[in-house]
Formats: C-alpha cells, sequence, structure tokens
C-alpha cells in the first residue's frame, strides 16, 4: 500500500539522514572538496526536520489505512494539519541553499518530492470533498511519485556521498 511505503520512506529518509548527520565524520579530504563539504551540510541540515517529517507522516497516517474512520475526520485531519505542516516543511526547505551545484540539484529533487507528497494530500482533500474516487487515484499516484522521486534522491546522495568519501548516507536495511 503506497500509504505505507510513503511513511516508511519518510520515516527511514529522516532517520538515517539524522544518524549521518550525527555521525558522519567525513575524510580530509573535506577540507578541499567542496562537495564534500556541503553534503555533510546537506545531512546536518536534515537533522533539523526530522520533527516536521515525523509529525506529517503521523497526521496523515492516523486518518489513512487502517486507522481511518470517516471522510469528515480525514478531511479535517488533511485541512487542519497534514497539509500546513507539510507547507510548513516545503518554506523551510526552500530556504535552505546548498554551495555547489551538485548538492543544491539533489536538494531541489528532494522539494520536488515533498511538492508531490503535498500535491497528494491536496488531491484527498478533495476527493473527500467531492466524494472521487478518480482523484483518490489521481492522490495515490502523486504520493508514488513523490516517494519515488525521494528515493531517487537517496540512491543519488549514497552515490556522492561514497564517491567524496563522507560518512553517512542512508541505508534502509
Amino acid at each position: 500500500m503506497q500509504q505505507k511505503f510513503m511513511l516508511f520512506l519518510l520515516a527511514a529518509l529522516t532517520g538515517l539522514l539524522l544518524i549521518g548527520g550525527i555521525f558522519g565524520c567525513g575524510s580530509e579530504d573535506e577540507e578541499t572538496d567542496p562537495i564534500a563539504q556541503d553534503l555533510k551540510d546537506y545531512l546536518y541540515h536534515f537533522n533539523q526536520f526530522l520533527e516536521q517529517e515525523q509529525a506529517i507522516a503521523a497526521s496523515f497516517e492516523s486518518i489513512t489505512g487502517e486507522n481511518y474512520t470517516d471522510d469528515e475526520t480525514m478531511y479535517e485531519e488533511l485541512v487542519e494539519n497534514t497539509l500546513p505542516k507539510t507547507e510548513a516543511l516545503l518554506d523551510d526547505l526552500r530556504m535552505i541553499e546548498f554551495a555547489t551545484p551538485e548538492v543544491q540539484e539533489l536538494h531541489e529533487n528532494y522539494i520536488k518530492g515533498w511538492e508531490a507528497q503535498k500535491k497528494g494530500f491536496e488531491l484527498y482533500a478533495e476527493a473527500v470533498e467531492k466524494q472521487d474516487q478518480e482523484i483518490t487515484k489521481q492522490g495515490n499516484q502523486s504520493l508514488d511519485e513523490g516517494s519515488h522521486q525521494m528515493e531517487l534522491v537517496i540512491q543519488e546522495l549514497n552515490q556522492m556521498v561514497e564517491e567524496h568519501n563522507v560518512e553517512g548516507g542512508i541505508n534502509f536495511n
């Protein structure tokens, strides 16, 4: 089920970025490798967003799947909690810029993943309003796109971390 996958992805991404940011000590090459330093900064910044991401995941999980109770509750949670928290996270993410184009592009792709998640949440709310299963399918598709985008970011991040000898990264095991 895509919602559980999205929640797993969010939890794994944030948790492992946190671990990488805390324990990533890097190599001596970081002093002469601006990308390596930027990658460390990238991992560090995600530590700041851990609580926001967990709150979004918890909000959405509280109204979907086995936790679904009724449309009114779902709509209320989406518009009063999930969407505002997602927009606040996106605002915070958009304020951060990185020194190297490689890391900045990675960050922008992560933002695109969250924008797709937000669109999915918006479509869910619209589907409830209009009682339209087709819009729900579109919402699921947008959530899947966002999850896929984040997976690509994780893969690229891990490649860059390895290439630039930075400790940390993401591991789903």
